[in-house]
């Protein structure tokens, strides 16, 4: 009977050794699989990471090459893709239904906007994040974290650094050329304050509309004003009442002085088309 309880005792430590290998050796792929399974789900296109890993001992997760596909029917590889995420996590939270996250910077971000007649490409995502609490008016109501795929996320600051917006903007607005802005850094802060973390597609719905925000406030003057008051009015109606406060941090990133001087001019060319 001795040998027996030993027997089994070793057996069981065999099989947990086993299980925490198998979960250390598969957890890269794990999380890369989290992302962009979320990132599909909330943004409505194909999203991949080209590399993630994950370092459960450290508790930091380094990934580069995220990649937001176009919405069909809209040319170009991409219309966003990132360079280097770093973060760093509270590893025992990697386990629970909740991963905390105490840092989060991305160097690197490139979006292409490329405008048809119909609309433009990022407009097509904004539309699809306004699943998750955004303000637009549409009939369906927000979906409900648990029937998110993922984790949740609670993060506190987010950092992006050297922001690229690149507009295609198409002949029939008299301009047919590219138009390039750049943001140095936008910083968001109180992302998840709200709670105990939010899902995949909320924390997106509150991250896209305001990078898209910073970039809008710094093409002012440039961009054509039915587009930017186009893309402007889908920035808001894609944020929530939380991510309303970080499209205030966007402009505030910039410059006070030039967002309330956008503000003004995307209303006032929104007014004009609508007829007001």
């Amino acid at each position: 009977m001795i040998k027996f309880i030993a027997r089994l005792i070793v057996t069981l430590v065999v099989l947990v050794v086993l299980a925490v290998a198998a979960a250390w050796y598969f957890a890269d792929s794990l999380a890369k699989t989290g992302v962009e399974q979320g990132g599909s789900y909330a943004m409505g296109v194909p999203t991949t990471v080209k590399e993630l890993t994950l370092s459960l001992l450290q508790g930091t997760l380094t990934m580069d090459g995220l990649r937001v596909a176009n919405p069909a029917g809209f040319e170009g590889e991409h219309a966003l893709q990132t360079g280097r995420f770093d973060l760093a996590l509270r590893p025992a939270s990697l386990f629970g239904d909740t991963v905390e996250v105490s840092k989060f910077e991305l160097d690197g971000l490139d979006v292409q906007i490329v405008q048809r007649l119909d609309g433009t490409n990022v407009g097509k995502i904004l539309e699809s994040l306004q699943r998750f609490g955004g303000q637009g008016g549409r009939e369906e109501a927000p979906v409900p974290e648990e029937d998110q795929p993922g984790k949740r996320v609670k993060v506190d600051r987010i950092v992006i650094r050297n922001v690229t917006g690149t507009f295609h903007l198409l002949p029939e607005t008299g301009a047919g050329q590219k138009i390039t802005v750049r943001v140095p850094e936008v910083v968001l802060s109180g992302v998840s304050s709200d709670g105990s973390g939010v899902a995949m597609g909320e924390l997106l719905s509150r991250i896209v509309p305001a990078v898209m925000e910073a970039l809008l406030e710094k093409g002012e003057g440039r961009l054509p004003a039915n587009l930017l008051a186009n893309l402007e009015s889908q920035v808001h109606a894609a944020a929530g009442p939380e991510a309303q406060k970080l499209l205030d941090q966007a402009e505030r990133s910039i410059d006070p002085n030039l967002a309330k001087d956008a503000r003004k001019t995307a209303q006032d060319a929104l007014n004009n088309l609508l007829g007001q």
